[in-house]
């Protein structure tokens, strides 16, 4: 037996399943889209590999698109204050 967690909808529709996976494995998550071949594919996760996964995504794309941002921010800002107050910045 499965629960539903949601359905993240974006680029592509994912829709994230728990479910018990045996005495073996416990409680696991699925991940669930269309293939571009148009077939489901699926992805499945323990809690063990999430408690793994969770800190790299949080580090390697989280994290990483925040100071990416934060990068554009600051380059946007330094090049309107050179544009605008050329004494200023130089």
């Amino acid at each position: 037996m499965s629960t539903l967690i949601g359905v993240l909808k974006g680029f592509k529709e994912v829709t994230v399943t728990r479910f018990f996976g045996g005495e073996k494995l416990g409680v696991c998550v699925q991940l669930t889209s269309q293939t571009i071949s148009g077939d489901l594919g699926y992805v499945r996760f323990t809690v063990e590999e999430l408690k793994v996964l969770l800190p790299i995504l949080q580090e390697h794309v989280i994290n990483y698109s925040a100071r990416q941002t934060l990068q554009h921010v600051e380059f946007e800002l330094s090049s309107i204050l050179k544009s605008e107050i050329p004494e200023v910045v130089k």
